[in-house]
This record gives structure tokens, sequence and C-alpha cells, in this order.
């Protein structure tokens, strides 16, 4: 039941510069699809109009401001695609594929950290319940547990190893953010 807020907590880095990019990513790209897809005004509808899916006419665009294109990065990156915004220019599309592929790398690199993160915390927490469980048995049954227990305490020692060389890593990602 611990296991997950341990997880969260010592990813929490990973998941607030997860957030933070992604939220930079579409401010930017979202500011740009709109230059693109934005389209021309038409005074007579009263809409800015873009060239259609096949380039044969013009139609109304779902690009009416930098939030929606936001919208549209969010639902891109994410792999959702609803469908709803799409881009019909070529640049759009040149566009809308970068933006695609760059949505999967800013999700898969702190999923990476996390997942990491879970296997430790999941293999220590085991470690610590066949210690526990041992001793309480080893009380039971008068056994000598000696053994046991130093060869649990060296997995717990080699555990706690492997969690704080991904904490430091952590902090030297962050050390070379800040130089940058």
């Amino acid at each position: 039941i611990y296991v997950v807020p341990m997880v969260i907590q010592q990813s929490a880095y990973s998941i607030f510069l997860m957030g933070f990019i992604l939220m930079m990513m579409a401010v930017l790209f979202g500011s740009i699809m709109y230059l693109i897809e934005g389209g021309r005004y038409d005074n007579e509808t009263s809409y800015y109009m873009r060239t259609n899916l096949y380039g044969d006419g013009e139609e109304r665009t779902p690009f009416l401001s930098i939030p929606h294109a936001m919208w549209w990065f969010m639902v891109t990156t994410t792999t959702l695609g609803y469908g709803d915004m799409y881009p019909t220019t070529d640049e759009g599309k040149i566009f809308a594929v970068v933006a695609m592929y760059l949505g999967i790398l800013i999700i898969a690199m702190p999923l990476a950290i996390i997942s990491r993160n879970f296997d430790v915390v999941t293999s220590k927490a085991r470690t610590e319940d066949h210690i526990r469980m041992a001793i309480q048995q080893g009380q039971k049954k008068e056994v000598n547990l000696e053994n046991y227990v130093m060869a649990t305490a060296l997995e717990v020692a080699k555990l706690n190893k492997l969690m704080s060389e991904v904490v430091e890593g952590e902090e030297e990602e962050e050390e070379e953010e800040d130089e940058e």
C-alpha cells in the first residue's frame, strides 16, 4: 500500500519536469501551429478560413486561437488523437509529425525513471517483508536466523545503493539544467 506514494515521492522531480516541458512545448507548438493553420480572415463569413484537406477549396479553421492549438498539441503528443483538429497544409502536416515524435519522447523518458523507481521500491518492500516474516517465524520456532537476516540485509543494502544512485542521477540532471 505504501509503495505507490513512495514511488511518486521519489519520482516527483521527473513528474514535475515532464509536466513543465510538456506545458512549454504546448505553448511553443500551439503558437506555431496557430500561425501555420490559422488561415486568413474572410469578411463575408466572418471566419478564419484555411485550405481544406484535399486542397481544392476552403474551410473554417479549427485553430481559432493559440489555446485551441495547444489543445491540439496535447491531444497529439499523448497519441490520443480525437480527430477534431488536424492540419491541412503541408507545413502543418510536417510540423504535426514532429510534434507526435516529440510527444513520445517527452512522455517516455520520465516513465523509464518512474518504472525504475517502482522496481527499486517494490524490491525493497518485498525484502523488508521477508525479514519481518523470518523474524516472526524465528521467534515461534526458535530457529537461528542469523545467516538469513545477514543475506537479506545485504540485499537491502544493494537496493538502498540503487535508490541513492537513482536520486543522485536526478540531482545531476538538475545541476546540468541549472548550468545551462
